[in-house]
């Protein structure tokens, strides 16, 4: 048996990051256990450093959508000097791109215009600099007639190739002398205070165990008997094609503001005619690995039509697969639990590559018994938290769905409006918390979740279970 002072379950950006954090600040021994990696989400994103990219018209609506902003702002301070340490450590440089273009284009309803505003009201409030330029002045950008983009904005976010970025990080945590392992775990067991490893490997014996396995951890929880209480953990599927380009090529990231329950539309280039595209994100109760002809289907035609035309044209070299760990309300998971030497950080969402630098300075802390960086507001046994109301979510559910149908092309007769449309999906919403029978108010991506005709047949029943034991008492968005 192999002894450890620590053992991070989950090598993908952010049990890395604390691996690495943690055998700068101590003198421990530590292990990496590389737990389905593969279909981490880091593993298949287009790594923006998104902060204010990612605003919407709710992120200050309520303290804890609020608190979670302010760990994304800390990211976005931590990024440059936390790559600065990790090409000192590693001895290679980190592939990074600068600046980002968010545009707002005709291709989606009116939640798009609002969350492209909220994006410059939030870099306003911070006194962060950006620009709003002619959307005609962004190189390569081309899109179709009927999907032209109507505003556009430079702010200085970027991104990195999360590729290359994960292997410098995993160069600079050998450098620290962490062992990395690969194999499946099947169970982590507590006995007489210390963690036992259990998988296809030699048994691993740590004091602690940092459980960062992205949307795998809760199964792992559940399976290894752990008898902590962590609320659902979902997994929100992300699609991506790395493509080689053709025609003119794009020298920043460009995005739009978030749409329909996603990120919004993206491309990073990678360099070398490269470019990674994504859009999509959907929740499912487990992980996925594989990509679904719909998707692609939907990231082609929204690529060529809303960025670039000659995109019809470029080869793909590589899809892209990742599951988002995504937590019942949406919000982090991390820190200490109510065990000894037992800590959780997963639930990040799309957040988890960018906020990294942070939430591995909080762990670290918080194992020095000094004040953690990330608010106990997100505490990983703590019951989920309301940010709407349940009428909210609703209308925010049928105004998603409305922007989503926009994005393909949706045409309405000249009989209905929006209003009817509204009312449609509206009513799809209140069936499901019908079915749930919870006033508990879910976050709109649950519920797109939830509408899913892939659902397994015991999903509202599992869910509607863990809702009777959370009280429900109907929150305000605005606190």
């Amino acid at each position: 048996m192999r002894k450890y002072d620590f053992v991070v379950v989950g090598g993908a950006s952010l049990g890395m990051a604390i691996a690495y954090r943690l055998a700068d600040r101590l003198n421990a021994s530590i292990a990496v256990i590389d737990y389905q990696t593969g279909g981490a989400a880091s593993r298949a994103a287009g790594a923006m450093l998104g902060c204010f990219g990612e605003v919407t018209k709710y992120t200050f609506a309520h303290q804890a959508t609020r608190e979670k902003f302010n760990l994304m702002y800390a990211a976005h301070q931590a990024w440059p000097k936390w790559m600065e340490e990790l090409e000192q450590a590693s001895g290679e440089k980190i592939w990074h791109t600068p600046g980002t273009h968010v545009i707002l284009n005709s291709q989606g309803g009116v939640l798009d215009e609002e969350n492209y505003e909220a994006v410059i009201s939030a870099l306003k409030k911070y006194d962060e600099p950006y620009e709003e330029i002619n959307p005609r002045s962004i190189e390569a950008l081309d899109a179709a007639a009927a999907a032209r983009p109507l505003r556009a904005m430079y702010i200085g976010e970027g991104a990195v190739n999360s590729h290359q970025y994960l292997s410098v990080l995993k160069k600079a945590c050998e450098k620290k002398n962490i062992d990395f392992i690969d194999g499946n775990v099947t169970k982590v067991k507590r006995t007489d205070d210390v963690y036992l490893f259990e998988g296809d490997f030699e048994q691993l014996q740590s004091q602690n165990t940092v459980l960062a396995a992205g949307s795998y951890t809760g199964d792992l929880i559940k399976n290894s008997g752990l008898g902590i209480d962590v609320m659902p953990i979902l997994a929100g599927v992300g699609f991506a094609m790395v493509t080689e380009t053709r025609g003119s090529a794009f020298k920043h990231a460009i995005r739009t503001a978030n749409r329909s329950g996603s990120c919004g539309l993206h491309l990073v280039p990678f360099g070398k005619d490269r470019e990674y595209i994504g859009a999509t994100n959907v929740l499912y109760t487990s992980p996925q690995h594989e990509a679904f002809t719909g998707m692609v289907k939907f990231l082609s035609q929204c690529a060529v039509e809303q960025l670039k035309r000659s995109i019809f044209w470029s080869t793909i070299k590589e899809y892209r697969v990742g599951n988002r760990p995504v937590a019942l309300d949406t919000l982090p998971l991390i820190g200490k639990t109510s065990f000894e030497g037992l800590f959780i950080a997963t639930g990040t969402y799309r957040d988890g590559f960018h906020c990294s630098p942070v939430i591995a300075d909080s762990i670290a802390a918080e194992v020095q018994d000094k004040k953690p960086l990330v608010s106990s507001t997100f505490r990983p046994e703590r019951k989920p938290i309301q940010t709407q109301t349940q009428e909210e979510s609703i209308r925010e559910y049928a105004l998603q769905s409305l922007s989503g149908s926009y994005e393909l092309w949706l045409s309405l007769p000249g009989t209905m409006d929006d209003s009817d449309l509204i009312q449609m999906f509206e009513a799809k919403a209140r069936k499901i918390y019908a079915a749930l029978e919870t006033r508990f108010a879910l976050n709109t991506d649950i519920l797109f979740c939830l509408s899913m005709p892939l659902l397994p047949e015991n999903g509202i029943s599992s869910l509607r279970d863990y809702l009777q034991t959370v009280q429900s008492i109907p929150s305000k968005a605005t606190v």
